[in-house]
């Protein structure tokens, strides 16, 4: 009886494995844009099959077989993006993820670091972004700020907070001008400040702000 079940259990195992190793239909060789190569000069090597009506693409390093990221397109020919993303950092944790609508990025897509803290998002419409977060941490991992400009709103805020008991320290709320290529920052709290588009503002003891972006 015991050879009887180890025998199944073999099969069974063997059998799982198989139809994994099947699930891959489609083999490509891509470099690091995701362009078609030769085998010899591919730095990616894509696997791919059909699933729920779109196309999975697992993406694995041609070095070491580790997986990249895990893409999905409207059939084979990867010619447009379709569905969700996601890549991987090389210990294997998520580094972004978000989703594709007809080679667009639409809705949330977020970031994050090695070690699994969040430091990145952003909200989508038609692959143009309208509201974007970032956030840093203290060496404990504790949230040390956030930051988030609305597009739509045209504000900026930005919070800060302690690092040993989480408290919120500060927090500030900006309104975004934009004039050709220029773009103004202004405290709010400041009238004599607003009334100054030109000049840039960062209020005592938040981080410093990127005018250049």
């Amino acid at each position: 009886m015991l050879k009887r079940i180890l025998f199944l259990f073999s099969f069974c195992m063997l059998t799982a494995v198989a139809v994994k190793s099947q699930s891959y239909k489609f083999i490509y060789y891509l470099d690091t844009d995701l362009n078609t190569v030769s085998k010899k000069k591919a730095s990616i090597i894509g696997k791919g099959f059909k699933e729920n009506n779109l196309f999975k693409l697992d993406c694995f390093s041609a070095f070491n077989n580790a997986l990249l990221m895990t893409i999905h397109f409207a059939d084979s020919s990867l010619a447009v993006l379709q569905g969700s993303f996601r890549s991987y950092h090389v210990n294997g944790k998520i580094e972004k993820e978000g989703n594709h609508v007809s080679g667009f990025e639409e809705g949330t897509w977020q970031s994050w670091d090695t070690l699994g803290r969040k430091v990145d998002s952003v909200i989508y419409k038609n692959g143009l972004p309208y509201v974007h977060a970032t956030f840093d941490h203290h060496k404990n991992g504790s949230l040390r700020y956030y930051t988030i400009e609305d597009s739509l709103q045209q504000t900026y805020q930005t919070v800060t907070y302690d690092e040993n008991a989480g408290h919120r320290v500060g927090r500030g709320v900006f309104k975004t001008y934009t004039e050709r290529v220029f773009r103004f920052l202004i405290y709010k709290r400041e009238p004599a400040e607003r009334a100054d588009p030109t000049r840039k503002v960062v209020p005592q003891g938040f981080p410093p702000l990127d005018f250049h972006r």
